[in-house]
């Protein structure tokens, strides 16, 4: 897995990790390839690609079971989450994410004129 981060933030890359918590090369979620192509795909946009990049995790915590788990037998039925409502917190941190980059991509450009 390809994985480069500086805590100098001197990288969208870097600042993406930042956001996610995603910045310790053992425990890294994504490569470098799939945070830069999502950075592509929202513009540049640190904080859209975060909130996408988070989308990325979360799909991938689901999938493999991380954090919940279910028994059921014989009409007894035992759920729990070892995250302790971690994906509450993190659908709330994409939101948050997603309204800052929408905030940041709506802003208007600064027009100058030129007198002759």
């Amino acid at each position: 897995m390809s994985f480069n981060y500086s805590a100098d933030l001197s990288t969208n890359r870097d600042w993406v990790r930042f956001l996610i918590g995603d910045t310790v090369e053992s425990k890294a979620r994504l490569q470098d390839a799939e945070i830069d192509a999502l950075l592509v795909e929202e513009s540049e946009n640190k904080y859209l690609a975060a909130a996408r990049a988070l989308e990325l995790v979360l799909s991938q915590w689901i999938l493999k079971g991380e954090g919940i788990s279910s028994k059921s037998v014989d009409g007894l039925s035992i759920s729990y989450s070892q995250a302790g409502g971690g994906e509450t917190a993190l659908r709330a941190r994409i939101k948050e994410l997603r309204e800052r980059g929408a905030r940041l991509s709506t802003q208007r450009p600064t027009v100058f004129r030129v007198l002759t």
